[in-house]
């Protein structure tokens, strides 16, 4: 087993020592700089989507992706939520360098999801915290699930 994985090891370094001299005749052409109001779009999307976390962690999460098997937003869904997050801004960073013209759209909708994250992390903020009586009873099922029917008033 130790000699396979030492031939590989020779051939990979191989095969990248003689790809590198051939890419001394390539010309690099570095990108193109974004511009600040885009990088300003998403630090408030990365702000907003911290603020969001900070303002879920230990609490009872109604997204059952984002939970853990206690029903409580955990390391799990911080793990999950970080991914999605920088992949999107990944993914909108790559499809820019094709299309430069959608930047200032972009940063709008990144303006538009931030204040979106914003507003469910002042929810979060307002619900009761994680050692309330209110959440120790509400036991981890869906809201709507644990709430009794509204009496219907008498005519």
């Amino acid at each position: 087993m130790i000699r396979l994985t030492t031939c590989l090891l020779i051939a990979l370094l191989l095969s990248a020592s003689v790809s590198a001299g051939s890419l001394d005749s390539v010309s690099y052409h570095p990108p193109k700089q974004r511009s600040r109001f885009w990088r300003a779009s998403v630090l408030s999307i990365l702000a907003a989507s911290a603020l969001d976390t900070h303002s879920s962690f230990h609490r009872y999460e109604g997204n059952p992706l984002l939970r853990g098997p206690d029903g409580r937003f955990r390391y799990r869904g911080f793990a999950i939520k970080a991914a999605i997050t920088g992949g999107a801004l990944g993914a909108q960073y790559y499809l820019l360098r094709r299309g430069p013209k959608a930047e200032k759209a972009s940063a709008f909708v990144n303006f538009g999801i931030s204040g979106m994250l914003a507003g469910v992390a002042a929810t979060n903020y307002r619900n009761p915290s994680k050692d309330s009586p209110a959440q120790r009873s509400w036991g981890g099922g869906s809201f709507a699930a644990s709430r009794s029917p509204r009496p219907v008033p008498a005519r």
